[in-house]
């Protein structure tokens, strides 16, 4: 820690030309600031301007032609902070090089936090930006037996809404109407139905529409000892059995 310091401190002195000389500490106005006790007088005149350098040299901030400098960084004014942010990003380069690229030139209080806003609110930017990278899928395991796994999804068609249910392990398909409109206990009626004729499944997979994912469905598989598996949003492919099965269903009605 002592040894970056000293490097930092050689780096902002070297833009300077200055003469090292030895001062006694009863002369030294520095070592006023540190050591005179609460109710002390400061000191007037010159004595006071060198104070106020020394002041200014403690917490890091001089001014230089009318600028206010921290270090070797001009700290940049509320007003101007987006132009600098926009001349910064001018060549669309990332968060990581438009940092690099401030540290050395300007600061003012949260600018690393702009500098992420501003990037990530470039137009140009987002579009040209590689889609990330996805994950591979990873298959349902095969069922050991049939009706173990149930893929439910609702069919919408011909104005009618239907209850679609195809099974893992054989691929059945049980596909019923749904006449009194596609709330909860409509698709619990039509489902207590197939499970009265095929037997209860161990697992229920569905998307995450209301009649799926209402307490009167988690109340329904709880009691019946069915563990109910809802798929990510906006992730149909994970019931992809159910929603192949919907496709095809559509596609031969529609010939």
């Amino acid at each position: 820690m002592t040894a970056n310091r000293l490097q930092r401190y050689a780096l902002f002195l070297s833009a300077y030309n200055y003469t090292v000389q030895y001062v006694r500490s009863a002369n030294n106005v520095a070592d006023y600031l540190s050591r005179s006790h609460a109710g002390a007088r400061l000191p007037t005149g010159a004595a006071r301007g060198h104070a106020r350098r020394a002041s200014m040299l403690r917490t890091g901030k001089l001014t230089q032609d009318g600028c206010i400098l921290r270090g070797h960084k001009v700290v940049i004014p509320l007003n101007l902070q987006g132009r600098i942010l926009r001349e910064l990003h001018s060549s669309h380069f990332g968060v990581v090089k438009t940092k690099a690229e401030a540290r050395r030139r300007f600061w003012w209080p949260g600018i690393d936090a702009d500098i992420e806003s501003a990037v990530g609110a470039c137009g140009a930017c987002t579009a040209l930006r590689p889609a990330p990278t996805r994950a591979p899928l990873a298959p349902w395991p095969y069922p050991a037996r049939p009706w173990e796994r149930v893929h439910l999804d609702m069919l919408s068609v011909a104005g009618g809404t239907h209850l679609v249910v195809v099974d893992a392990h054989s691929k059945w398909v049980e596909w019923a109407p749904l006449a009194d409109g596609a709330g909860t206990e409509p698709v619990l009626r039509r489902l207590s139905e197939m499970l009265g004729r095929f037997g209860l499944p161990r697992t229920i997979v569905t998307d995450n529409a209301t009649p799926f994912t209402s307490a009167r469905f988690r109340r329904y598989c709880e009691v019946n000892d069915i563990k109910h598996v809802t798929i990510p949003p906006y992730h149909p492919a994970s019931n992809g059995q159910a929603e192949i099965t919907v496709k095809l269903i559509k596609r031969a009605l529609k010939r």
